[in-house]
């Protein structure tokens, strides 16, 4: 046994749960708020100290302001790099990782103390307020929000809450949404109990961000993990109902301790988010007293049954769980003495991962060792021979990666050939009879003699039950002890048989036990896989292997149920058993993962009946997601990254225009005009030039000029500012500069303008709603004209990108910023994007209408701009995605799975060369966050 009893205690652990002791539930006021649509708790503990904040503006230096005590605010706490390097980027992770954090958190900002404190706000440059302690602010102060993670908080008066995220369990699979009274010492958890809506009354479950959690993971290997634990188990401060209305009438109560389990989960650094239902007494199947489970799989009215109904709903519906757990035991629950913890997962590599975790306290696993024997008991399957089929098909996969044929063994006639000798010649079954049943009914039914007798005490009746209850406790109450002493006899005979006969169930032994998992449908089963921590005869590993159709009588469609293969190892073979099978999986190319929802693998027409095409999961940390969302942020300990810079000459262009690329390797494009290379901190690189980020100068005359965008950053701009000097920038005195949108990676560098001698003073030119320039002396409406030199530049309100977009058109080309990107456009803002669809369209249609045969970009394929050749076709394939991404989304982007580049390439018009790296990693991030937006409408 991995676990030690004592650790897997379900918080009665074999004794009547009345004895302990327990406190009065209160009821306590909480703080809730509305943000972009969903609801949040406002977590009552405080950052520790009451804080004043200044509001900094770009030129008008600090506003000293106390925030009025009832304003609620969404902020997000920043790092210093991550606000003044990394803005854009830093946000779009932040929602692409979190499903706390929403783009309105990113609004207002608060920079922690740190080493660029005094850096002036405008080198934001993007218009979005920030915060910021005061100088003479209390150095304990400075402290507590040096503290706080960087994500999302709310503001409410002068202090800071953490903001936790409130879902409703639509599935009533949760006894109580719970979260803890403080977040830094955990030790005692409220309900989270809100007045019901007009319509429903389901459960609340608050969940924190994922960005709390910045503990190493060798310190907490289950870091920022959600789980749940059973009803059943005890919580300090959380009351238990056994889904009993008896035992609440009687119990009115809080736990005034946490059971070892659960101890054991916080330690290892999980959160707990609530307690799901368990059957009555973990042994109910009616659910009188309260709402069932609902199991989302199929139609959505499958029986719910089993003691962990809750755990497996839950896991089964809700993508923001991690994992669940639940007390049960193979089958049928056999009495305190064999209960078993059990970890509910929706994915083989989690899975392993969180069981070493629990079972060794480390995320180190000790070297395992494969079993040599496969024993394959052919009495333990059904008679449908389709079925067998597939069970089949599972042992041949184990076969296979194991290299070892499977022993064929009938338990019945074993024992009939090799019979203890206390059988006395009588069969398994004869010997047996209901040893284990009876077995389990005696002890179920003393186990709550105290609760019985205190309940008729105190009511003058007997305790309603539901009839399951009643029936085993029935059985139980006719169960004599010398009866009850004789069962247990003939279990230890049959235990001793096996391990002598059949297979060894201690530490070391090298054989497993393959079976069938019995399922019938239409019938509700574990929707998940999951390990079983036994502290009985063996270790138990369940998966689903194949799926069957059928026909629902409540849909009237086809749907599917599961078929289940076990795995049943020694003791101490809990992690062994998982990895086994994930192996085994992957070497067969089976899919090691389960959907969420209504399929657990998508339908095929296949032997299994299941789509095998591997699917990726939800990034498990925050360095993963900055890999999947397309903006890896270079972590190299310390050595410094060189940053390139090109200007060129864009060809036949009148007025002549010059670009200036900043970008993570050097480019090789004609009409190269001048390199420079600079070497920076890991901190400072900025990740958009993996996208190649690119600043404009129309040469007007030789004293006038238009910069069009300044890059992400002061030190940026100054680099590329320093390449135009020496190509005509020097001898201009009249210059403009024009903030093509709102983004960082295009306004940063504003804050360096006024370093530049020629520039200082220089106008800025915006549309009206960009607040990334606040001091623009042009503010753009619809449509504008300046006058450079010989020049007439038209300027239009573009909003195929952002809402506050400035496309400047001269000649026969136009710089439109992000407005057409080369090659997949970055979607900023998922929930708009039908208007993103119509204000591309109409820039195109602009465009089109001047006789506009060019349109540089931003981003993308400098080459392309260099020589000249790159028309409209950009904007045309971008109009394309888009609109795809509306009419088309599962086709770009198909649930659990992603199309190829050359596929992404084929729908858009595009060349597979033209689908990048970075920009496949591009489409990656926008497939989430758009999936994202639309769960939210």
């Amino acid at each position: 046994m991995a676990m030690p009893p004592e650790d897997i205690d379900g918080g009665c652990g074999g004794v009547d749960c009345s004895s302990r002791p327990r406190t009065t539930m209160e009821i306590k006021t909480v703080l809730t708020t509305v943000i972009s649509g969903s609801r949040y708790l406002v977590h009552p503990q405080t950052s520790r100290r009451k804080i004043i904040f200044s509001a900094l503006t770009r030129k008008q230096g600090t506003i000293q302001e106390t925030i009025k005590p009832d304003v609620i605010i969404p902020v997000t706490v920043l790092e210093p790099e991550q606000l003044y390097y990394h803005l854009e980027g830093t946000l779009r992770l932040f929602d692409f990782y979190d499903d706390v954090f929403t783009p309105e958190f990113g609004n207002i900002l608060i920079e922690k103390p740190g080493g660029n404190s005094g850096v002036a706000v405008s080198s934001i440059g993007n218009g979005k307020s920030v915060m910021r302690l005061r100088n003479d602010s209390l150095a304990a102060a400075k402290r507590s929000v040096s503290d706080l993670p960087a994500g999302p908080y709310i503001l409410h008066g002068p202090n800071v809450h953490q903001a936790w995220k409130i879902y409703n369990d639509t599935l009533d699979a949760f006894a109580f949404g719970v979260y803890p009274e403080r977040v830094d010492e955990i030790d005692s958890f409220q309900v989270l109990q809100l007045p019901a809506d007009r319509e429903t009354n389901y459960t609340s479950i608050p969940v924190p961000s994922k960005l709390y959690s910045t503990v190493p993971p060798e310190q907490a290997p289950l870091k920022g993990y959600r789980f749940t634990i059973p009803d059943s188990m005890s919580l300090k401060g959380i009351p238990t109902t056994f889904s009993s209305s008896a035992w609440n009438d009687l119990h009115n109560n809080t736990a005034d301790s946490t059971a070892a389990f659960a101890k054991r989960l916080i330690d290892l650094g999980a959160t707990i988010v609530g307690k799901t239902k368990s059957s009555q007494f973990g042994s109910g199947r009616e659910w009188t007293d309260v709402a069932s489970p609902k199991n989302p799989r199929g139609d959505g009215h499958q029986d719910p049954a089993g003691g962990a109904t809750g755990a497996a709903s839950s896991l089964a519906g809700y993508e923001w769980l991690r994992a669940a757990t639940g007390i049960d035991c193979i089958r049928l629950p056999i009495g305190s003495k064999y209960d078993s913890m059990g970890i509910f997962g929706t994915d083989l590599s989690e899975l392993f991962h969180d069981a070493v975790a629990i079972v060794h306290k480390s995320l180190a696993s000790p070297a395992i060792s494969f079993p040599r024997t496969i024993i394959y008991a052919t009495d333990l399957s059904g008679a449908d021979e389709e079925k067998n089929d597939k069970y089949e098909q599972f042992l041949a996969a184990v076969e296979a990666f194991l290299g070892v044929k499977s022993k064929r063994l009938s338990l019945a006639q074993t024992w009939a050939s090799k019979a203890p000798a206390e059988a006395k010649g009588q069969g398994l079954q004869e010997y047996m009879k209901d040893a284990p049943f009876l077995s389990f009914c005696y002890e179920f039914y003393h186990q709550y003699d105290e609760f019985r007798k205190d309940y008729k005490a105190k009511f003058g009746k007997d305790a309603a039950t539901e009839p399951t209850v009643k029936h085993r406790w029935d059985w139980g109450s006719n169960v004599t002890k010398q009866a009850y002493d004789e069962y247990q006899s003939r279990l230890l005979v049959f235990r001793k048989w096996f391990e002598s006969t059949v297979m060894s169930t201690n530490d070391g032994g090298d054989a497993i036990l393959v079976t069938a998992y019995p399922s019938h449908a239409p019938c509700y089963v574990v929707p998940t896989m999951y390990v079983l921590f036994e502290s009985g005869l063996l270790v138990s590993l369940t998966v689903q292997v194949a799926q069957f159709e059928y026909q629902s009588k409540v849909s009237g469609q086809p749907e599917y149920h599961p078929v289940y293969g076990a795995i049943l190892g020694p003791k101490g073979s809990d992690t062994m058993l998982v990895k086994l099978v994930e192996a085994a999986f992957q070497q067969a190319q089976w899919r090691t993962r389960v959907d969420r929802g209504r399929y657990a693998f998508p339908p095929a027409q296949n032997a299994r009946n299941m789509d095998d095409r591997p699917v990726k999961g939800p990034p498990g940390s925050l360095e993963a997601a900055q890999q999947d969302v397309g903006l890896p942020r270079r972590q190299l300990n310390g050595e410094s990254i060189p940053v390139f810079f090109t200007a060129y000459e864009v060809p036949n262009t009148n007025p002549p225009l010059i670009g200036v690329s900043a970008s993570s390797k050097a480019l090789d494009i004609p009409h190269t005009l001048g390199q420079t290379r600079v070497v920076v901190a890991a901190n400072d690189f900025d990740p958009n030039t993996e996208l190649n980020n690119t600043m404009y100068m129309i040469q007007c005359s030789r004293n006038e000029g238009i910069l069009f965008d300044t890059l992400s950053s002061g030190s940026f701009f100054q680099e590329a500012v320093g390449l135009l000097q020496q190509n005509g920038l020097a001898g201009m005195s009249n210059i403009r500069i024009i903030a093509s949108h709102e983004h960082q990676d295009h306004t940063g560098g504003l804050s360096a303008v006024d370093s530049v001698n020629n520039l200082r003073g220089s106008q800025l030119v915006a549309q009206k709603n960009n607040n990334a320039v606040e001091q623009a002396q042009v503010s753009v409406g619809e449509e504008q004209a300046l006058t450079c030199g010989d020049a007439t530049i038209n300027l239009f309100h573009t909003q195929g990108h952002t809402t506050a977009g400035v496309m400047a058109c001269t000649g026969e080309y136009c710089l439109t910023g992000d407005e057409c990107e080369d090659s997949v456009p970055f979607i900023a803002r998922a929930k708009t994007l039908d208007d993103q669809v119509r204000g591309l369209a109409k820039s195109i249609q602009t465009m089109r209408q001047l006789n506009v045969t060019r349109a540089p970009q931003a981003h993308g394929n400098m080459q392309a701009v260099a020589n000249g050749n790159l028309g409209l076709r950009v904007c045309e394939s971008n109009l394309v995605y888009k609109q795809k991404m509306v009419d088309e989304f599962a086709t770009l982007c198909p649930r659990g799975s992603a199309i190829s580049p050359n596929e992404l390439a084929e729908q858009i018009n595009r060349d597979e060369a033209d689908i990048t790296e970075e920009y496949y990693g591009v489409h990656k991030s926008n497939c989430d966050s758009v999936r994202k937006a639309r769960r939210r409408t």
